[in-house]
């Protein structure tokens, strides 16, 4: 037998790490707009303390399309943890819902792909970090979907068996 009460619990827990995860995302965001501009604004100077290869990453990395990005980033977070947030007390009723989660997993693809493409299309070296946390994440999102999927199930299943007792 299933303990939705664990079910519950994992599902407020993991509901409540995203949203602070995707508040502390917001923020990270915020100033990567704020120092885009900082770097557009000393690129000179930056000039003179760097060598060449290195400048040449930084100024790659004032490309518009970084902000953009960024930008949509910032709006999808807060909308996720705004939800997530919301979503708790639908936990604690067994009626949570799926949109955080959903929102998150397409977020984490569609922004990890145009992240990606940038990188590449403007010679921007990646990292592992930049692979292996996004699929970390994916996890994140598909499992706590999973869960939440599970207590909704669980509703349906009561209300199908009293529909049937009746």
């Amino acid at each position: 037998m299933v303990s939705y009460e664990k079910i519950r619990q994992s599902l407020r827990s993991w509901t409540l790490f995203i949203a602070w995860v995707n508040v502390l995302a917001a923020l990270s965001k915020v100033w990567s707009v704020i120092s885009h501009y900082i770097v557009v604004n000393n690129l000179d100077k930056f000039k003179e303390q760097l060598d060449a290869e290195k400048f040449r990453i930084l100024e790659a990395s004032t490309n518009v399309g970084i902000v953009i990005i960024a930008v949509i980033a910032l709006v999808i977070n807060i909308i996720v943890a705004v939800l997530a947030f919301k979503n708790l007390s639908k936990i604690k009723d067994n009626a949570p819902s799926l949109s955080p989660y959903r929102i998150a997993l397409i977020y984490t693809v569609v922004y990890n792909l145009a992240s990606f493409a940038l990188s590449v299309y403007l010679n921007i070296p990646l990292s592992p970090f930049n692979i292996v946390l996004p699929l970390v994440f994916l996890g994140l999102y598909a499992y706590v979907y999973n869960k939440a999927a599970q207590l909704l199930d669980k509703e349906d299943d009561e209300t199908d068996s009293e529909s049937v007792n009746q």
